[in-house]
């Protein structure tokens, strides 16, 4: 961690780059719900993948080793989290001397994932989605399949004002049965929603495990 220090200050490349990773996690993926240890074990399990990679500047066997490996690859959440840490290094490859990441993108983001995910693993208890008038029906069993793929979501269709909801998704933030609500917004035109929807989901999930 001192070279990490060290070089953060001094602009070199790759550590700003581990620098931007870390925070990507630790803000968008987990929204700042981490303590103060799981947060260095963090930072502690992105340096030291990406300064290991650097070394060959090719695939290397896995780092993350234990006998719960299995059980973390052949996951829905591992399934979900992998494509968002490969879409972040890559947007790091295209960094100034930092193209050698494209040459270890698949290895270095499933490497990065298997060590990150246990951050993620928390208890059995389901997250309660609520589904409010999407009017779009093909749209509405598209989202329906996304998040039965998720193990730790409960859908609750057209909830009602009494039920306990951990995240309304709806079309229009009016349709919602209670004001300030936790929601998020669906644009019917966006394919891609998953992108932003995952990190919200694990950021609920996240704040129920520290919160216990």
């Amino acid at each position: 961690m001192f070279y990490y220090t060290k070089n953060v200050e001094e602009r070199d490349p790759l550590c700003l780059a581990i620098d931007s990773f870390y925070r990507y996690c630790s803000c968008e993926l987990l929204q700042g719900v981490l303590g103060e240890q799981e947060e260095r074990m963090l930072l502690n399990n992105v340096a030291r993948t990406f300064l290991s990679y650097s070394i060959q500047k090719k695939e290397i066997p896995l780092l993350f080793e234990t006998g719960s490996k299995e059980k973390f690859v052949d996951s829905e959440l591992y399934g979900e989290l992998y494509p968002a840490i490969k879409a972040a290094v890559k947007k790091l490859s295209r960094r100034r001397q930092l193209a050698w990441l494209e040459n270890v993108l698949d290895s270095l983001a499933k490497t990065l994932c298997l060590s990150l995910l246990p951050l993620f693993f928390v208890t059995d208890e389901k997250i309660r989605v609520g589904l409010v008038s999407i009017p779009n029906y093909l749209y509405l069993q598209h989202v329906i399949k996304y998040l039965q793929s998720l193990t730790f979501i409960e859908i609750v269709f057209q909830p009602q004002p009494n039920d306990q909801i951990d995240l309304f998704i709806t079309t229009f933030k009016e349709l919602l049965p209670k004001q300030n609500a936790a929601h998020y917004l669906l644009n019917i035109l966006n394919t891609n929603y998953e992108t932003d929807l995952l990190p919200l989901l694990l950021s609920i999930q996240n704040k129920k495990r520290f919160a216990s």
